[in-house]
């Protein structure tokens, strides 16, 4: 069987990487904003000037440039390069991912990542949890130019890698971005919460909120 995983957010917590990181710059600088306020000010920006693949280092620098404006802190640079090393500071994984992906692959399944972002900066992230030997192929926007929730996207994997829809499983964070499109081609998909933040978690057919239980969970799914 193949399984496809994204990684924000689904074997990462980047929402908690953000937050970390604002909070370092909220109190390193002693502004008036705090962590919470400044993720959801980022978050605006970046919904009204989305970063595409090519250009992600301009892209989030011309973000934290407006939310500088926005905050009255005109030394935007300094904020960003303070944001960022600390977010490099809390790359945690998911509790039990490392263990998961050793279950599958002892399991024998292939395992592939699709992900949004420059490969550079996606390879480090696995090479850094230590989980990269376990991929068979990484797959970025930057990569194959073409990013999610672009259907091509998906489909451009699937013949890269040549696989069969009917033994392919995805596993991602976000419907929208990921579920939907990836459904369309008919592929199965499993959707990761940890917190079931959202209350069509609890309605979605296949969900999981722990690493612990994808092997187990999956096992279970194929033997329908």
């Amino acid at each position: 069987m193949n399984i496809i995983f994204d990684i924000w957010n689904t074997l990462y917590n980047g929402e908690a990487a953000m937050l970390a990181g604002f909070n370092k710059v909220s109190n390193g600088y002693a502004l008036s904003c705090s962590s919470r306020d400044l993720l959801a000010l980022y978050k605006g920006i970046y919904m009204k000037m989305p970063i595409l693949y090519w250009d992600i280092v301009l892209g989030e620098m011309k973000h934290f440039e407006e939310l500088s404006k926005q905050i009255g802190f005109y030394r935007w640079e300094t904020l960003y390069e303070t944001y960022h090393a600390w977010v490099l500071e809390s790359l945690i994984l998911f509790p039990f991912v490392k263990e998961a992906l050793i279950c599958l692959k002892s399991d024998h399944h292939d395992l592939f990542i699709l992900s949004n972002g420059r490969q550079i900066n996606q390879e480090f992230k696995l090479q850094y949890w230590g989980i990269k030997k376990f991929f068979s192929a990484i797959y970025t926007s930057e990569k194959i130019q073409l990013e999610k929730p672009n259907i091509l996207a998906f489909s451009f994997l699937l013949e890269q890698e040549d696989l069969d829809v009917k033994e392919t499983w995805m596993i991602w964070d976000s419907i929208d971005n990921d579920i939907i499109p990836a459904e369309n081609l008919w592929i199965r998909t499993l959707l990761f919460n940890e917190k079931k933040l959202k209350d069509w978690f609890i309605l979605w057919k296949n969900g999981f909120t722990s690493y612990k239980n994808l092997p187990w969970m999956l096992r279970s799914l194929t033997k329908k």
